[in-house]
């Protein structure tokens, strides 16, 4: 098979349109030749997929660390080829974890739910009467099937992250006339920096305490300080996305980064528990 020239019309293998050149101008499908067929050729692809992954991966790595909000108001404005998309970024974050859970996270054990000390207990109680007369059994048995199940509905829930916080920001700057594309953008890179920052670097952190200097893993129980840290970095994350986005003044952005990270906390983390629970205790 020879390789076709820039003037020869050809027709696309995968649409059928009629085109000349080496791409079709309707869908994209490239014009193969006989050296596509060479295993040289076929290396030559993977080592360029492999270096295109690697430089966007870590090009949007670099830039959400050191630059919050710049991401997304590039990707808003046009500038998208040298990163990775926002939501698969996003989801490549939350399939890391999923593959290496090592806190809680969004997993509550049964007991929690059913806790005066929280906050679930108008929603709780009733499903966990039902499911115990329905089914004849004591709470101790109902909670050891929610607990066996409960993990892996839980980590799922972190995608209720993105839609979530999308309704927050709408609230916060209802007045800025953005559209709704422009405040999921700005979702996935602050949920992907809290995913980055509390789910992989804080248990990535607690794994190397346990490891060097077990005495101290104590730092990582809930009620320590290194929590509190790590939601104020949040917030001046938060604060200059805000910021750099919206373009509005630091106090404004602090002020609405601080009420944000109020809401994610009251509003979606607390929504994605009870879907989790509900979820799971109808496959209990």
């Amino acid at each position: 098979m020879t390789t076709p020239s820039v003037e020869t019309t050809v027709a696309c293998k995968n649409c059928g349109n009629r085109f000349q050149g080496r791409y079709c101008n309707a869908c994209g499908e490239k014009v193969y030749t006989e050296r596509d067929r060479h295993v040289k050729h076929i290396l030559e692809e993977v080592f360029q997929s492999v270096t295109n992954f690697e430089g966007t991966l870590f090009a949007t790595l670099r830039t959400l660390l050191s630059a919050p909000g710049k991401i997304s108001a590039d990707y808003v404005n046009g500038v998208r080829k040298r990163y990775f998309k926002p939501l698969s970024f996003f989801l490549l974050l939350v399939v890391v974890y999923l593959l290496f859970p090592r806190f809680q996270g969004l997993n509550m054990r049964l007991q929690t739910y059913a806790s005066d000390q929280y906050r679930y207990t108008w929603a709780s109680i009733p499903l966990i009467k039902a499911k115990l007369q329905k089914q004849k059994i004591g709470f101790a048995e109902l909670a050891q099937r929610y607990d066996e199940k409960s993990a892996d509905v839980a980590q799922s829930g972190l995608l209720l992250f993105v839609p979530l916080s999308v309704l927050l920001l709408a609230l916060l700057f209802w007045t800025s006339r953005r559209l709704v594309f422009d405040h999921f953008i700005l979702a996935t890179e602050l949920c992907s920096f809290l995913v980055l920052s509390e789910f992989l670097l804080l248990p990535l952190l607690s794994f190397l305490v346990e490891k060097i200097a077990p005495v101290y893993l104590y730092l990582f129980s809930d009620d320590y300080w290194i929590w509190d840290l790590f939601h104020g970095v949040f917030v001046l994350f938060v604060t200059v996305a805000f910021r750099r986005f919206y373009n509005q003044a630091y106090w404004v952005s602090f002020l609405k980064a601080f009420a944000f990270f109020v809401g994610f906390v009251m509003f979606v983390r607390y929504v994605s528990a009870l879907v989790i629970f509900y979820v799971t205790m109808s496959l209990v």
